[in-house]
């Protein structure tokens, strides 16, 4: 009980450090701010905890109002915030698109019956061919909704954003992925095994 606690502690500390640290990934405010012209409504689901995540929006100011945090449902590839979210908008899963930077955000994606798009801004993943869409930027996510560019798609050939997820045109956010925060990873996953 005592190292479950330290680990956690050690965890907290790290996030909070992080979180005072955070910056913008390239192309992350313009792409946001693409979509709320288009009227898309967006939701962040992250791991984190709220305290942190309130520290990262405060310096990181996005116009996303829908927030969820690891201390608000369980951890991803889980998919009850994704479907708490599809909830809340009133809509069926089916219609919704949601974008991580990792095999846990495609297979959340997929557990909760939506679109998976993997942003991939160093290659894709071994595991990239589970994604329904790829992007290497940010720049390229307003245009999932235009149907302008071609996306790939399950590793087959690339696919006109118009064709599949026009829909209901809503998107969620992983917040990490718009955030560097991968400085001490190992330390904390160190902890969490304890």
């Amino acid at each position: 009980k005592e190292q479950q606690q330290y680990a956690h502690q050690v965890i907290l500390d790290h996030e909070l450090a992080d979180a005072q640290q955070a910056t913008l990934l390239p192309e992350v405010e313009s792409a946001i701010l693409a979509l709320q012209e288009r009227g898309i409504p967006m939701a962040i689901v992250t791991r984190n905890c709220q305290q942190a995540t309130q520290i990262k929006v405060a310096r990181n100011p996005l116009p996303i109002e829908l927030i969820l945090t690891r201390d608000d449902a369980p951890a991803k590839p889980d998919p009850s915030a994704l479907l708490h979210i599809a909830k809340h908008w009133e809509l069926q899963p089916q219609q919704l698109v949601y974008v991580g930077d990792y095999k846990y955000d495609i297979q959340a994606a997929h557990n909760a019956s939506m679109h998976a798009c993997l942003y991939a801004p160093q290659g894709v993943p071994d595991y990239g061919h589970q994604a329904d869409f790829v992007i290497e930027c940010f720049s390229e996510l307003p245009n999932l909704f235009d149907g302008a560019d071609k996306w790939t798609h399950k590793g087959k050939e690339p696919l006109l954003a118009s064709q599949e997820v026009m829909l209901n045109r809503r998107v969620f956010l992983d917040y990490p992925i718009m955030l560097m925060i991968y400085k001490n990873m190992a330390l904390a996953q160190l902890a969490l095994n304890c």
